[in-house]
């Protein structure tokens, strides 16, 4: 990259660092030096310019006049008209001086001063990156609601600009709290074209997050304002042909970009920009529609257009991949990846192929979907390659691209803020990861090698939990803090009030407080994640973000009698990876075909009620057995110990249910896997390694928490067995009204272990319920929590929404988020009278020394084979619905049971001492 002239102003750099205290300068001299600054500039004499310049700003430091100075430096930038890398570097070094000064005192300074932070905000989004752009944006916003002149226009200038910062990165909820907060200002102006835009604006934010009604809602209510301009109305025209393409509308679509294209055709050079862009989702409807040569037309039109507009790289790019889809369709591959290596150079400038098997460094990316999607599509064109040239170049070249998608998706992950858009970019990139994981079998296929099978592994892991590993990351280096860091009460203060703001936001959206709420968690939200960062780059703490990827050799620890399964399920393949400590890893692949799909809802419909397998225990029998023979493989049916990490309809499958032998005997005596192995679950290995470096430091044993609801409060049904669930080893109950939201908060973070017995719902919205009050998602993830075990011993606590690339979004992962070790939850809705029974013997098998696992298994084990018992009352459905997932460990149920370990270490210490001091003094003796 061209560097600016050195000769001239590093003297000058240096004149304002040290030379302060000079005295102040006639006028004329500042008029002499504009006169020639200007001069040079019309000339463009850079050398000269910048000599005058930083001579100009050294006198104004000088004399004081921080006016003078931020105008002359604003001024600077405008000699690299035709190099913005260079302005964008000497808008950045004006701003890292002023912020080493004296901060603007009146309007007259806030003025340059704002000028400054506005234009690098520009420039760097002119340039295409946005992150950056918007983070200056939110400098320059701070700076501009305190300090602006009147005549500053606020929405245009900062908002509009900053919150299509935050949608292009896929930010949608954060750019529609903007939005938001732009809308009563830009109503009370009453400027139509503005408005119009702002409503065009939250459409696409709204788009971008897939809600489609939302954003059609935005577009109909801008065009529906009276008076707006032709080129506002095609915006909008071109908005809801986006939408109508996603929503397969492609008819209407094509409609309404053929309108945008004719009011805009009119204004010419003015509208080239929008014009491309309208020219290119004519484009993509006639490629759905099946008329290539037409397509191709109008994408050549509106990629020569988009050059000479200038439009932003990355809509550049995204006209190039458009192009990809295209050649891709017409069978063209290697067209496709030309396309797609011409998309990465405009966003990657320094990335210039000379062959389209080169892949750009991942150290050269930024946050930018752009790179993702161009990598995604080159992959998928090295595939079509393949099969015309059978080079296993193509497929090697397919995953290097898929793994690069993945960093460069971690990346704009990380500077996510809200939870939503997280999940949203986790969500897009499952089909990425499926298409990688295909990839990988078909090179292990070819070669046989066992490096795939790792590869595999690798794919599984990264494809699951990830905003969980987030967070349980966080929790451990907030326990393993060797101090007491106050930026940890500000972090879980933070997530309290933004649970509040997120509570109130769910529970009443139509309340006419609604928008103050959005903008508010906003603010905390970006609070939040500061400090989350500050803390992330904190070398004391310690606190790191997840591994961009997991390898085998991340879980060489496994115990010699432990086999896990990680699965990994796409609408038409079941991946099982077998893990065996000292063995090969094994690789089975299963069509997830109609008949795995009919035998699975065949299996969960079982425990839809607690007759649906009385009604046909021999149906039951035969299929938990043809279940069992398909999902475990026979190199994981010897184990003692089975860890499995599921994924889609696994996650509902309760495994020890299963039958591991041809029917033939009653549900009593059924061989189910219970009989054969323990089981333990794992929202993926990752997490499972952090959890089990998660040791609590509360020094009370058990919380047991039972609303009863015993008069039926707020509708709900007594639960009168809850205090037998736990009676012997509580050392603290919440009972009734005592059980109250205010209470568990007071004294959750105290307990080694906590006992939920009341009544949960896994769906609108997800919530636990307490005598006063239910706890939802939000108030869990913000949980302050120290815990080795939860029981939750309520209904559907394991289930939820599934939310792809992350896993079920249940409240018992919502547990786990907020630090707990191991959660035990359940799949269906429990019978309370043998709940109560599991866990009064549950906790007499932890109280004899057995772990969680090793607890639960004895536990049901208990519970089948009790003749007390009757039989309609030992089907799985009693007893199976109860799984454990995260740590397995020894949980000591005794409430001085740390204080007791240190004394007994300071008596083993003192004695170990006395006798050291024996020995020493007989060995003098003997030796007198």
């Amino acid at each position: 990259m061209k560097q600016p002239p050195f000769p001239f102003y590093t003297i000058y750099l240096a004149l304002l660092l040290f030379q302060n205290n000079l005295p102040a300068q006639p006028r004329e001299e500042f008029k002499k030096l504009t006169e020639k600054i200007d001069r040079f500039l019309e000339a463009e004499q850079q050398d000269s310019f910048l000599y005058y310049s930083y001579k100009k700003a050294d006198l104004a430091q000088r004399s004081d006049s921080l006016r003078i100075w931020a105008w002359t430096r604003c001024k600077m930038r405008r000699i690299y008209r035709k190099e913005p890398a260079l302005a964008i570097q000497c808008l950045q070094e004006s701003i890292a001086l002023y912020e080493k000064g004296r901060s603007a005192r009146t309007q007259e300074e806030w003025e340059p001063v704002l000028e400054l932070y506005l234009r690098l905000s520009m420039a760097l989004l002119d340039a295409g990156n946005i992150f950056k752009a918007g983070q200056s944006y939110e400098k320059t916003r701070a700076i501009a609601e305190q300090h602006r002149t009147p005549d500053f226009d606020l929405v245009e200038y900062i908002y509009k600009p900053m919150g299509n910062c935050y949608t292009r990165l896929g930010e949608n909820e954060k750019s529609i709290a903007i939005f938001q907060k732009a809308l009563p200002v830009v109503q009370a102006a009453q400027k139509p074209d503005v408005l119009a835009g702002l409503y065009l604006n939250i459409g696409v934010a709204y788009w971008n997050q897939n809600d489609y009604a939302a954003a059609a809602a935005n577009y109909q209510q801008g065009l529906q304002i009276a008076g707006i301009s032709a080129d506002k109305r095609a915006l909008l025209r071109n908005g809801l042909a986006c939408n109508q393409l996603d929503e397969g509308q492609v008819t209407q679509a094509l409609q309404n970009a053929t309108e945008a294209l004719r009011l805009l055709g009119p204004l010419g050079k003015a509208a080239q920009g929008e014009h491309s862009n309208a020219l290119l989702l004519a484009a993509q409807a006639n490629i759905r529609l099946g008329k290539y040569g037409a397509a191709q037309r109008l994408l050549t039109a509106a990629l020569s257009e988009g050059r000479s507009a200038g439009i932003l790289p990355r809509d550049l790019g995204k006209m190039e991949l458009t192009q990809a889809t295209l050649y891709r369709l017409q069978h063209k591959p290697m067209a496709a990846l030309e396309a797609c290596n011409r998309a990465l150079s405009v966003v990657l400038p320094a990335f210039q192929p000379h062959t389209v098997v080169e892949n750009p460094s991942a150290a050269s990316f930024y946050e930018e979907n752009t790179i993702i999607e161009a990598l995604e599509k080159k992959a998928a064109a090295a595939v079509d390659y393949y099969a015309k040239d059978p080079d296993l170049k193509w497929l090697q070249l397919a995953l290097e691209c898929h793994d690069l998608a993945y960093v460069a998706e971690t990346r704009l992950r990380n500077v996510f803020q809200y939870r939503s858009s997280k999940l949203g970019l986790q969500n897009a990139a499952r089909n990425r990861e499926q298409a990688a994981m295909d990839v990988t079998r078909l090179l292990y296929e070819k070669t046989n090698d066992p490096a795939y099978i790792t590869k595999a592994f690798t794919i599984a892991e990264r494809s699951k939990s990830a905003l969980l590993r987030e967070a349980l990351q966080q929790n451990l280096a907030q326990r393993q803090s060797a101090i007491d860091d106050v930026r940890f009460v500000q972090l879980n203060g933070l997530k309290h009030n933004i649970a509040d703001l997120e509570k109130s936001l769910l529970l009443t959206p139509q309340d006419e407080q609604v928008r103050q709420w959005q903008q508010q968690r906003d603010e905390l939200l970006a609070e939040l994640h500061a400090l989350e960062k500050q803390l992330q780059n904190d070398p004391i703490v310690g606190l790191k973000t997840p591994q961009q990827e997991s390898g085998l050799a991340d879980f060489k620890t496994f115990p010699a009698n432990e086999t896990v399964l990680e699965y990994f399920v796409s609408e038409t393949t079941m991946d099982v990876l077998v893990l065996t400590a000292g063995q090969a890893p094994v690789w089975k692949r299963f069509a997830y075909d109609a008949q795995l799909k009919q035998l699975h809802q065949q299996f969960t419909a079982y425990f839809a009620s607690a007759a649906a397998i009385l009604k046909d225990p021999d149906g039951y029998l035969h299929t938990a057995y043809a279940l069992w023979q398909i999902i475990v493989p026979a190199a994981a049916q010897s184990a003692e110990c089975l860890t499995i990490v599921p994924d889609g309809f696994l996650n509902f499958i309760p495994f020890e249910a299963l039958v591991t032998a041809t029917p033939g005997t009653s549900l009593r005596n059924a061989a189910y896997l219970v009989r054969r192995q323990q089981v333990r679950y794992a929202w993926s290995l990752a997490s499972l390694q952090t959890q089990n470096a998660l040791h609590s430091r509360a020094s009370n044993a058990l919380l047991g928490i039972a609303p009863l609801f015993a008069n039926g409060e707020r509708g709900l049904t007594t639960l009168d067995a809850g205090a037998r669930e736990w009676a012997g080893f509580s050392t603290r109950q919440l009972l009734g009204d005592q059980a109250t939201h205010q209470q568990l908060l007071s004294e959750v973070a105290q307990y080694r272990v906590l006992h939920f017995s009341t009544h949960a719902f896994a769906n609108d919205p997800p919530r636990i319920e307490l005598y006063d009050q239910a706890l939802l998602l939000p108030d869990l993830y913000a949980m302050p929590l120290d815990a080795d075990l939860v029981v939750l011993s309520a209904c559907e606590t394991g289930l939820g929404a599934e939310q792809k690339g992350e896993g079920v979004m249940s409240l018992a992962r919502a547990f786990g988020q907020s630090g707990a070790s191991c959660i035990i939850s359940s799949l269906w809705r429990v019978n309370d009278q043998s709940t109560a029974r599991l866990f009064a013997a549950f906790y007499q098998f932890l109280a004899d020394g057995e772990t969680t696992d090793g607890a639960l298994q004895h536990t049901k084990l208990a519970y089948l084979n009790d003749p007390a018992i009757g039989a309609q009352q030992q089907t799985p459905y009693f007893w199976a619905g109860f799984v454990a997932v995260g740590a397995d460990r020894t949980i000591h149920l005794d409430a001085g049971f740390w204080q007791l370990k240190i004394v007994g270490w300071l008596l083993g210490g003192g004695l170990l001492l006395g006798w050291l001091l024996w020995a020493v003094r007989r060995k003098k003796a003997l030796q007198n």
